[in-house]
């Protein structure tokens, strides 16, 4: 009999400790006790991608950066809708992950963008006053909502100069 408890133990276990992972392939964040849970999986699924991981750009200016984004959820994404709209947007870090604009430009998605489809999005950026190296954290954002990261949708992290 105890061997039989000690084996539902360790299943049990293993069930809550593994069974909580994404395997849809979704590079997710992990959990954070300040945050709790992901509540809406069917929307905040999102892989990005960037042909550089390194950019260069003139302070105070505004720029473009091509981003693919897949989405990788269950819900079709719109920025044309009127309530609740996904645009792509970023924040500036400095080199210690510091938070120096927290609120990017939104760049609007063209279209309807279905699961499974992937979309390259020239995303509209203005470039920090001071000259050095930066990290821009690429992101979606469903207006109203969530930022896609608060979701544990790991996002892309780039590292800009700017001079």
């Amino acid at each position: 009999m105890k061997a039989f408890i000690r084996f539902i133990f360790i299943n049990l276990s293993f069930l809550i400790i593994y069974g909580c992972s994404e395997s849809n392939g979704v590079d997710y964040m992990s959990p954070s006790p300040q945050h709790g849970f992901a509540t809406n999986k069917e929307v905040f699924a999102a892989q990005y991608f960037s042909t550089n991981k390194k950019w260069q750009a003139p302070k105070s200016t505004a720029f473009t950066l091509p981003i693919k984004v897949k989405n990788v959820s269950a819900s079709a994404w719109s920025s044309e809708t009127a309530e609740k709209p996904v645009r792509l947007s970023y924040h500036w870090l400095d080199l210690k992950k510091n938070i120096l604009t927290f609120e990017g430009q939104r760049t609007s998605l063209a279209g309807i963008v279905v699961p499974g489809a992937e979309q390259t999005v020239h995303l509209q950026i203005v470039a920090p006053a001071q000259a050095g190296r930066y990290i821009l954290q690429v992101t979606l954002l469903q207006e109203s909502v969530a930022w896609f990261e608060n979701q544990y949708v790991t996002p892309l992290e780039l590292q800009i100069d700017i001079d």
